[in-house]
């Protein structure tokens, strides 16, 4: 009876240590990149997005939510020496819906948009932190889980800006599946 109890016991302690880990969140680390245009424009009330979405293996395993957090620095030749930015994702393919500007989508503003993060004002060659998912995680996490989604940026309070790179360093991906 004392081994049944003990056996009970132990076993009613990890299920308590999975279900907890179950729902605490993952950090994986992923590799630096950089997005470089030919130019920015002022874009208010309009999101760019790139021609091909971020694509992800499926793993079978339901991913709840996402936060993406690094640091981000923008470079330009020449143009202004800051952008007021804020992200967006998109779970459907802006083909069809959205202008083709040759290596980009541009889209009015629409429910298919979700906002991933503030308006924030990054200033030129500074490295500045990031963070994507603090609004609406669910979108990244739905993302995944369909293997695909778009991030796109709106740009505003400026009038462009010419050999823009944005060079994005540090990034951590924190994951809560089930």
């Amino acid at each position: 009876m004392k081994r049944l109890t003990k056996v009970l016991l132990l076993s009613l302690v990890a299920a308590f240590v999975i279900s907890a880990c179950g729902s605490a969140p993952l950090s994986i680390k992923l590799d630096d990149f950089n997005i470089k245009l030919d130019e920015v424009a002022n874009t208010s009330g309009k999101i760019f997005y790139p021609k091909e979405a971020a694509k992800f293996s499926k793993s079978g395993i339901n991913v709840k939510t996402i936060k993406l957090t690094g640091n981000m620095m923008y470079t330009a030749d020449a143009g202004t020496s800051s952008l007021n930015m804020a992200f967006y994702a998109r779970l459907d393919n802006p083909e069809g819906s959205c202008t083709d500007a040759g290596m980009a989508w541009v889209c009015d503003k629409s429910d298919k948009d979700v906002a991933i993060s503030d308006a924030k004002e990054y200033e030129k060659d500074v490295k500045t932190p990031i963070s994507f998912g603090d609004k609406n995680p669910e979108v990244l996490a739905d993302g995944v889980n369909q293997g695909q989604i778009w991030i796109g940026v709106e740009v505003s309070g400026f009038s462009g800006a010419a050999g823009v790179e944005f060079k994005f360093t540090d990034m951590i991906a924190q994951v809560t599946i089930f």
